[in-house]
């Protein structure tokens, strides 16, 4: 509680903290919202016992109560003063305040964010159709949310559908203070009747799948956390701001439920292990009604839930509205996700909706659309994409925000792309060239040191035996052979208006040998990179050899070609005219590019050109994993399932074509692409795409093609 402790009493303050309610901005309004609710629930449970009354909520909760038997003397007068006083409309505007007391700093650090009253709405709306649709209710549900927070997701769902619907209702919460009030909330809905409600106090995880490995305690309560709906909004928290222990904690539970099938890459966050904790404890045919952050649904990390959504759901509709979050000052775009858990059909469409503005939704007829995924009436304010995700091609998978609203311009690249499709006429990378075609440029630990010219070095002058460096402070100069020197493009910012590049850096590249076997020059700038700190980072991580890892990665990746893709880019590309660049002898490059490593003129002319086209570049514009506001990327896994043109299917005279206008590009400085659009060159290369992508009528649809896409730029 820190600086707020001035204008707090002792008593206060020992209560709150044996109740382990820190972090908080207000704790004298935290005090009295812990009073209220636990008098709300003795007010519910027994209020002629109320020591009693607080033992066995205390108990229901998680909480020890053993530990607060001394601290119970200095509230029962408080809890005793309040009983008559309290009302359910006093800790509904509490499970708000409680939310907003927690310090941002620390609800940012555990990534608590709770859901704004238009998605607890959405939420409430869809539980209350859905159970009374589904006659095998009739006895009630049981409702859950694992992440609970205050408890709004619930009492909200149990208020409109009713509580005659409701069999049992439980949650899980960190923080006491949202719990207790949630706990409060809820106990005075369902009449103080404990055997309906139970909230715990503490960690998600370790509360239902238990504290060990061997899922002990998820196993001993068998169905007791198994619920019919879900409603939730999980944490958000990036993996590497995880403790380490607890990551190894979370990976163990994660491989003992058999969940790590989903996992890609080993690459994971904490809602995505939320996700995998819901599916163990919803029943099957139950709803679950998510927040999930944007980023699921374009990370690597996101691919185990969209593989765990195909395998096991019938993702009925993803929403999204222009108001970007549906959390609290979470500052993410966010998506509600609404699924019921049953094994998919291959036909099966899903409702990608986008609304406008919130206060015009008539949710009734919104949840009747996801339900039946057909439109009885006209839509105002929304737009609904019907989409079966099941069949969608790897590229258009990698990013399902593309298939969000209403955008000609990407419905066009989307419609041609996936007629050319099956058509032949596009085939992925990975089945034309196979998965060793591709490989990414090198990562060096270093750069100051393994790349020339550098921060401290320029080069002097070059000549097919050696390259002279002159230090920028001392202006001593070295003598480098170019046996140890690979040309090396460094990274796509420096390449932006030119098909054809020249690489103008190079790696040190050199090999495991003793420092006394290297040339005189050689090694002095290795001393100079030991003296300058420039390489403590490569000494950390390599030891002794550190000066070859660079040398050892290009023996071992060969990751050289004449055709080189960027690793990421501005998706506006408000300086960038080219995407794909090349070179005409073989070079190698940094990280920051995937190479092709197949030599064939052809081949590199005929991607080349692809990559540059107008149909590619809205491609990417859309189904890019976008990390940034303005930057985005494609991984290698991208590149492998990329549609590319099926070079066995295009025409000797399409082919020449295109070599000739290849040439002719190479000696061109080319402007941003915005002001490429009334130029020859472009209108070229996208005819001659258009025409080996089999289009009918390639002049009239590169013409709608460019406006648009220039519509599209210009506009952004």
């Amino acid at each position: 509680m820190g600086r707020n402790m001035s204008n707090l009493s002792r008593k206060k303050y020992a209560v709150l903290e044996k109740f382990g309610i820190s972090k908080v901005t207000d704790p004298n309004k935290a005090y009295q919202i812990l009073i209220d609710s636990l008098a709300l629930i003795v007010k519910n449970i027994d209020e002629s016992n109320i020591r009693e009354a607080l033992c066995n909520a205390l108990t229901d909760l998680g909480l020890p109560s053993e530990s607060l038997h001394n601290v119970l003397d200095l509230v029962v007068k408080d809890i005793t003063d309040r009983v008559r006083k309290v009302s359910y409309r006093m800790i509904v505007r509490y499970q708000f305040e409680s939310q907003r007391l927690i310090e941002s700093m620390y609800r940012k650090r555990i990534a608590a964010y709770f859901t704004k009253p238009f998605g607890t709405n959405l939420m409430s709306e869809l539980t209350s159709v859905f159970v009374k649709n589904e006659s095998r209710f009739s006895e009630g549900i049981t409702l859950s949310d694992p992440f609970m927070g205050s408890g709004l997701t619930l009492t909200g769902a149990i208020q409109f559908m009713g509580r005659e619907f409701v069999k049992r209702v439980w949650g899980v919460e960190l923080h006491p203070l949202p719990a207790i009030t949630g706990y409060s909330a809820l106990l005075s809905l369902l009449d103080g009747d404990l055997k309906r409600v139970c909230v715990r106090c503490g960690d998600t995880f370790k509360e239902i799948w238990g504290r060990l490995s061997s899922l002990d305690k998820y196993n001993a309560l068998g169905n007791y956390f198994e619920a019919d709906v879900v409603l939730t909004n999980p944490p958000f928290t990036r993996w590497e701001n995880l403790d380490e222990k607890y990551r190894r904690f979370l990976e163990k539970l994660i491989k003992v439920t058999g969940y790590s099938k989903y996992v890609h890459r080993k690459q994971l966050s904490l809602q995505v292990v939320a996700m995998f904790l819901i599916d163990s404890v919803l029943k099957d045919n139950g709803l679950l009604v998510s927040v999930l952050p944007s980023s699921t649904f374009y990370t690597i990390y996101g691919k185990a839930i969209k593989g765990l959504f195909r395998s096991k759901y019938d993702v009925l509709a993803l929403v999204e509205t222009k108001s970007v979050s549906f959390s609290t000052d979470s500052g993410f775009k966010e998506f509600i996700a609404i699924c019921r858990k049953r094994k998919p059909l291959k036909s099966d469409l899903s409702a990608f909706i986008t609304i406008e503005s919130e206060n015009n939704v008539d949710l009734r007829t919104l949840v009747q659309i996801i339900l039946d995924r057909r439109i009885s009436t006209d839509l105002k304010n929304m737009w609904i994409n019907f989409i079966n995700i099941h069949s969608l091609p790897k590229i258009l998978d990698a990013n399902w925000l593309i298939l969000f609203g209403k955008d000609e311009l990407r419905e066009l690249a989307i419609k041609t792309i996936i007629k050319a499709l099956n058509q032949g006429k596009l085939i992925e990378w990975k089945a034309l060239l196979g998965k060793s075609s591709i490989v990414r440029g090198v990562e060096m630990y270093g750069p100051d040191f393994f790349l020339i010219p550098n921060k401290y070095w320029a080069i002097t002058s070059v000549s097919n035996e050696n390259v002279v460096i002159c230090n920028k402070s001392s202006n001593e100069e070295l003598e480098l052979d170019r046996e140890y020197l690979i040309p090396t493009l460094r990274k796509p910012s420096l390449y932006t208006n030119k098909i054809r590049v020249k690489p103008d850096h190079f790696f040190i590249s050199i090999p495991p040998k003793d420092l006394h076997d290297l040339p005189s020059d050689l090694r002095k700038y290795v001393g100079w990179g030991i003296s300058s700190g420039v390489v403590n980072v490569a000494v950390r991580a390599f030891g002794s050899k550190w000066y070859s890892h660079v040398h050892q990665q290009i023996i071992k990746k060969n990751p050289f070609g004449r055709l080189f893709l960027p690793d990421k880019i501005d998706v506006k590309f408000k300086s960038r005219g080219v995407f794909a660049v090349t070179t005409k002898e073989k070079a190698t490059a940094t990280k920051n590019f995937y190479i092709l490593v197949r030599d064939s003129t052809k081949l590199v002319d005929i991607l080349t050109l692809w990559f540059n086209s107008s149909i590619f570049l809205s491609l990417f514009i859309f189904g890019s994993r976008k990390i940034s506001e303005t930057w985005t990327r494609f991984l290698e896994d991208d590149y492998l399932n990329m549609p590319v043109p099926n070079i066995n299917l295009a025409e000797k005279e399409l082919i020449e074509n295109i070599e000739d206008l290849i040439d002719e590009l190479n000696s061109k400085t080319l402007p941003p692409l915005k002001h490429q659009f009334k130029e020859k060159y472009r209108y070229e290369i996208d005819l001659l795409i258009s025409k080996i992508l089999g289009i009918s009528n390639p002049r009239q649809f590169v013409e709608r093609l460019h406006t648009l896409l220039s519509e599209y730029i210009n506009s952004n």
